[in-house]
């Protein structure tokens, strides 16, 4: 209902998730624009071959976003880690004459923090987290690659209800708000439901639980990188 009540058909410009492509699929329309915009295109497309999170559409999906490809005369990509493969997957994809022009960005945020990374050392994690939030007042991501972890550690970690906030498939939604401000002093659990899209420039500490049993590691480190400040890095 979502989809047929916005008028998304006669829309001049679509930003749409990989994901939601189905849905253009199920209203039996496919767009025809002049120009396709690809953010973080290495993980998109590491994605889009090798996440589990959608294997039984995974080939209509990539159907849909071939046939978007080959439709539009100029693709945009863009991505800090941006490889030749990612390229030449597109080019070969388009399978037309297709000129290229790469812009170098070189605007560089601050330099990174070291990561202190655990090995099958959930629980001594799962203190730290709470040791940080007891300590300070500064806002604090906890981070999973999967919904069920994060449901779990929003049961674990006791802080007032007013200071936590959930972001899985169930529920939180980000459309049209200031996370800067919303997020500011909060401990905040999201799943997957958050990888690109989000520009957190607030100090914040992380926390990344990772299982390897959802998405891909480059969408992983999208999700950790939302983070622009970070004062510490626990994974």
């Amino acid at each position: 209902d979502h989809y047929r009540e916005s008028g998304f058909a006669t829309s001049k410009r679509l930003i749409i998730q990989f994901d939601s492509l189905i849905k253009l699929f199920e209203h039996n329309y496919i767009p025809e624009y002049d120009y396709l915009y690809l953010d973080e295109v290495s993980a998109l497309l590491e994605y889009i071959c090798c996440s589990v999170t959608f294997q039984e559409k995974r080939l209509l999906l990539y159907r849909i976003f071939s046939n978007i490809v080959r439709s539009v005369k100029c693709i945009l990509v863009s991505d800090a880690d941006l490889e030749n493969k990612d390229l030449q997957f597109l080019i070969d994809l388009k399978n037309t004459p297709s000129k290229t022009m790469l812009i170098r960005n070189n605007f560089c945020v601050k330099k990174p923090i070291p990561a202190h990374v655990w090995y099958d050392q959930q629980i001594q994690v799962e203190e730290k987290v709470i040791q940080t939030i007891n300590k300070t007042n500064e806002t604090v991501l906890v981070i999973s690659d999967s919904k069920r972890t994060i449901d779990q550690l929003f049961k674990i970690i006791e802080v007032p209800k007013d200071r936590k906030l959930r972001y899985t498939s169930e529920d939180g939604d980000l459309f049209g708000q200031d996370i800067n401000e919303i997020w500011k002093g909060k401990i905040v659990f999201y799943s997957p439901s958050i990888t690109t899209g989000v520009d957190l420039t607030i100090p914040a500490h992380v926390f990344c639980f990772f299982t390897g049993n959802s998405v891909t590691y480059p969408t992983v480190v999208q999700m950790i990188e939302r983070s622009r400040n970070k004062l510490s890095l626990n994974i």
